[in-house]
Formats: structure tokens, C-alpha cells, sequence
């Protein structure tokens, strides 16, 4: 009904201006015919007929003169009329503009006194602080933020999964007001709060039934692990309404998505406000998860986003660990493999698994091959301890003494390259052509050649401009429903 109104108002001013405008061109016309003033008898019988709309009289020149005289007099009462109109044709737009912003940053329609308030801000020149209005509402992270962050999390960039600890603790960050460049290389992990994982609860077991009543967490191994019955039978793994399952369970190990699936489905769309930012080292990462014995993951292995279980399951399963190292490039610096490729650096880092005479061309290695395989085998020590399977993340570094590592498939191509022996990595993208992604420290932290681990390399990464103008560039897109690179100048 608003846009009605404003259309009516439109198509009147446009009519209203039409027919003035013929007006005046009649007059104007007329007037050059009626005779000079000193002549009265000829300028009061001189007649004519003028058309004005869809009326049509005769008229002499005296009363011309005096229609002359009140047209002027209209147009000036036409002219300060308009002033309301057109302040309520920008209003109109305004609330239009202001309505339009709320519904992309949280992709929900916003009430009329949300709409009103980021109106007048926006009029006042204060975009960024009516955006903060809609950024309140918990569809900017569960719907916005969640969808972004969503097909960055999975090779095939599906949009349509479940809630994850890697969406989930992108959106936390961003709902702290954390430095953002954490994500890649952070102790850090989002999970419900202690409130929300912590509750008994009471099922029948056996034959005959037994009533056990269970608590979610033991009180030695807090908010880690909950008893195995808890995954077992007649449903007793179903939490009650508003709570979630701990993220760690049974066998002390996180192999499935069941706390973030509570969350979303206990919650809705306030899961938002559950959540709580805890370290992986204590959470996940915890002692005898991933390792043999007692041995911790090192914090120079936990790496934010990277060492989530979802981007775990997606790049660390299988393959040779290279995935990550495309991922990674795509996803958050938004360059492909080929769009860094450059054939002109040394091979002293390519791995055994590649054949440097493919079809016996040798040409072909060094043209194609070479182009990516130089700096991503370089770059991928950061990944070599990882592994996934069985639905969990395994971390060991005594793995790669086994000849039968995933590391050293097809070793016998080419025995006389790289072979990994620990996580350290170089950074062979500073020189040449792919300088242009901008290598820079933050505060001065972090070396921009070589490291150890995948948290220095997290750290290299985010630290980049093309990290910086990628996440501008996915912001933009998921914002404003469209390309960037389409509509981006060269400032």
C-alpha cells in the first residue's frame, strides 16, 4: 500500500507539471498577439480562444492579462507546495533504502520502528550506525553470517548443512567484536555454554527396565565428556528441551556434529546468544583425543577455522594433505591454484608422489606441474600431521616414520623428492607475480618466509591483503547480491 501511495504522488506532480507547462507555452503565445496597452479599445474586444487542459473559451486580452497575473501567482503556490511533497518523496525513499539494508544485513524483515530509526540515521549521514541496527537482530548471524561462512567449510561450498563449529565460531568471533584474522590461526572454538550442556537426565535401561539417571558431565572431566549410555539405547542421547549434548562424549573423542545440531534445533535462532568462546587446546584438542599416550597437540598445530572438525572432515580426509592448501587459497584469499601459478620457481620442495616426466614429457612437469606444485608442496608441511578419519580428527607427528602415511603415497614416482619430515613450511608465494597478495606481519608477529606448524601459517595468511580484500569482496557479495569483482573500481 506504501509503494501505491508513492506512485500516486509520483504520476500527480508529473500531470500537475505537464498541464502548467502547457499552460504557460498558451500564454506566452497569446500574449504575443494581443496589440500594446495604448490601444485599449482593440485590447478589449481583440478575441481569441486558448486551451488549457481539456476546457476551451473565448478570451479577450484584458482578461488574459489578469489570467496571466493569477498563473503566476499559481506557479508560485505550486512551487512552495512541492517543498512537503518532495520531502515526502524522500522520506518514502529513505524508509525504502532503510527497510532494503535491514533485510540483507540480517536477512529478516524488520519492524516499522526499526525501519523509521535507521531512516533518520541514514538521513543524518550515519550509515554505518543504522547497520548496527539490524546487526542486533540474530538473523545476522544465524542466517547471514552462517550462510557466508557455510560453503567455506566444505569442498563442494554446500550452503545447505547443518550448524557447524566452524560457522558457529566464525559467527562468535564476529559477534565479540574480535580481531578477525583470528579465525585462522586462534586457539579458539565456540561451543554452548556451561548452562546450556549441563542438565540429568533419566531413561530405562536393561531387561528387566532400570531407571539410570545420568548427568551430562562428570565432575573430573568438566563440560568434555558425558557417559557412554548417553549414546546408546531408546533415544537416551536426545537432550532435554533448551539443552545440548556436550561436544565431547563416550570415548572422550569428537567424532560427530550432534552439539551443534542441539544447538540449532534447541535454540533456533538464538543460538547466537548460548554460545561461549573457549580455547581448543582444552576443549577438543584436550589430552589423549587425538594422540597416542598422553601427548598433547601442540598449540603450534591448532589453528582456528583449520583445526575446526568440519574443515577437518572436508580437507584433512584422504588425499595427501594438499586440499587444505587449495582451500585455504580459495576460500579465504580468493585465489584459485591455476590464478597462482608460476612456473618459474624451484621444484626443491615437490614431493615424491609427483612424476617429473608425466607421459615421458618432461616439458609438461615443468610448464604445468611445476606451476602449483612448487609452492603449495612447500607451503603444505603446515598440514602433514593431520589426518581424518573414522569421523574424528587425528593429530601425530611419530606418523610420519611409517612408510604407509597417506603422506608418502606413490613415493616410488619420483624417490629423489621432497620427503616431509616434520611440520615446517616455507613461503615460496613472496616472489614473483603472486608478491601482489601482499604479505605483511601483524604487529610485527609471525615470519613471512618459513615457520613451524599450521598456526605461524594461519597467522602468514590472514596477515595478507588479499586475505583482507577477499573477506571485503564475500561480505559484499553476500550483502548486497551481487558480484564485487563486476562492479569494484581500480581504488
Amino acid at each position: 500500500m506504501r509503494n501505491i501511495k508513492f506512485l500516486d504522488s509520483v504520476i500527480r506532480v508529473l500531470l500537475t507539471s505537464l498541464r502548467g507547462l502547457l499552460a504557460m507555452k498558451n500564454f506566452a503565445r497569446l500574449s504575443q498577439k494581443c496589440p500594446k496597452f495604448k490601444d485599449l479599445k482593440l485590447w478589449n474586444t481583440w478575441n481569441f480562444r486558448t486551451i488549457y487542459g481539456f476546457s476551451i473559451w473565448p478570451m479577450n486580452c484584458k482578461a488574459l492579462s489578469h489570467m496571466k497575473i493569477f498563473a503566476l501567482g499559481f506557479f508560485v503556490l505550486f512551487i512552495f507546495a512541492h517543498g512537503p511533497l518532495r520531502a515526502q518523496l524522500s522520506l518514502e525513499a529513505s524508509l525504502d533504502q532503510a527497510r532494503r539494508l535491514y533485510e540483507r544485513i540480517s536477512s529478516l524483515p524488520p519492524s516499522d520502528n526499526e525501519v523509521a530509526q535507521m531512516a533518520q540515521l541514514m538521513a543524518e549521514g550515519k550509515t554505518d550506525q543504522a547497520a548496527f541496527i539490524a546487526m542486533n537482530n540474530n538473523g545476522f548471524y544465524t542466517l547471514t553470517l552462517r550462510n557466508m561462512f557455510t560453503p567455506l567449510s566444505n569442498e563442494e561450498k554446500l550452503l545447505d548443512l547443518p550448524l557447524t563449529d566452524f560457522a558457529a565460531t566464525a559467527a562468535g568471533l564476529v559477534r565479540d567484536n574480535e580481531e578477525f584474522h583470528q579465525i585462522l590461526h586462534a586457539d579458539v572454538i565456540y561451543t554452548a555454554n556451561d548452562e546450556a550442556q549441563t542438565y540429568t537426565q533419566d531413561f530405562t535401561v536393561g531387561n528387566p527396565p532400570v531407571i539410570v539417571t545420568l548427568n551430562s558431565n562428570t565432575p573430573e572431566r568438566p563440560l568434555r565428556r558425558a557417559n557412554g549410555a548417553f549414546d546408546n539405547v531408546n533415544n537416551a542421547g536426545l537432550p532435554p528441551e533448551g539443552k545440548v549434548r556436550p561436544i565431547i562424549r563416550s570415548d572422550e573423542s569428537y567424532r560427530d556434529n550432534l552439539h551443534y545440531s542441539d544447538l540449532e534445533n534447541n535454540f533456533s535462532s538464538n543460538w547466537i546468544e548460548v554460545l561461549q568462546k573457549r580455547t581448543q587446546s582444552e576443549t577438543i584438542y584436550s589430552a589423549s583425543y587425538v594422540t597416542p599416550g598422553d601427548e598433547r597437540v601442540p598449540l603450534m598445530d591448532i589453528a582456528g577455522l583449520l583445526t575446526t572438525r568440519q574443515f577437518s572432515s572436508a580437507a584433512y580426509s584422504g588425499g595427501t594433505n594438499r586440499r587444505p592448501y587449495a582451500m585455504l587459497m580459495e576460500n579465504f584469499m580468493c585465489n584459485n591454484l591455476e590464478s597462482v601459478h608460476n612456473s618459474n620457481l624451484p621444484d626443491t620442495y615437490v614431493r615424491q608422489d609427483i612424476d617429473r616426466s608425466p607421459a615421458g614429457d618432461d616439458m609438461a612437469f615443468q610448464t604445468q606441474c611445476a606451476g602449483c606444485h612448487t609452492h603449495m608442496d612447500a607451503a603444505s608441511g603446515a598440514f602433514v600431521l593431520f589426518d581424518y578419519r573414522g569421523d574424528r580428527t587425528f593429530w601425530n607427528s611419530p606418523d610420519l616414520n611409517n612408510p604407509n602415511n597417506k603422506i608418502f603415497r606413490l613415493a616410488g614416482l619420483y624417490p629423489a623428492g621432497h620427503r616431509p619430515t616434520g611440520n615446517s613450511w616455507k613461503n615460496l608465494l613472496r616472489f614473483g607475480p603472486n608478491s601482489r597478495l601482499g604479505f605483511r606481519q601483524i604487529n610485527g608477529v609471525g615470519s613471512l618466509d618459513q615457520g613451524t606448524g599450521l598456526k605461524s601459517f594461519g597467522l602468514l595468511m590472514a596477515s595478507t591483503e588479499a586475505f583482507s580484500e577477499c573477506m571485503v569482496e564475500k561480505t559484499f557479495e553476500q550483502v548486497c547480491f551481487r558480484s564485487f569483482k563486476s562492479e569494484a573500481t581500480p581504488n
